[in-house]
């Protein structure tokens, strides 16, 4: 885990950040990345969870491209078996679909489908 944070570090070390709003954009993505790490950490060491087994669900209502930025920085780590994107644009999932994961990374950009409902689970 250790060289996966170092490797997202010395990707938002290479930004510009006042030269370009989009790359600000995609550091506030690297951070979100890094916490989820840091939480899955966490989850496994509190449940006793055998390494790989942790499943994460993405719910970012946000560009495509910053949700994919985002699972693409988590699959390195290995204690995640799977780090799947839950559309939340265009549906609001179910807390059946929800309870499937141990954990789930919520963040917003744009307008969810539902908030209401999407608290509500």
């Amino acid at each position: 885990m250790i060289k996966a944070i170092r490797h997202i570090a010395g990707r938002v070390l290479a930004f510009d950040l006042e030269k370009d709003v989009m790359k600000k954009s995609a550091v506030l993505v690297l951070i979100l990345a890094v916490l989820m790490a840091l939480s899955c950490a966490a989850i496994r060491e509190s449940k006793a969870i055998v390494g790989g087994s942790i499943k994460v669900a993405l719910l970012g209502s946000d560009g495509s491209s910053y949700i994919n930025d985002v699972q693409a920085y988590l699959l390195p780590f290995s204690d995640l078996a799977a780090v799947d994107i839950v559309d939340v644009l265009s549906s609001t999932p179910s807390l059946a679909t929800l309870l499937n994961y141990d954990s789930v990374l919520v963040w917003s950009n744009m307008v969810f489908f539902d908030p209401v409902a999407l608290v509500m689970c």
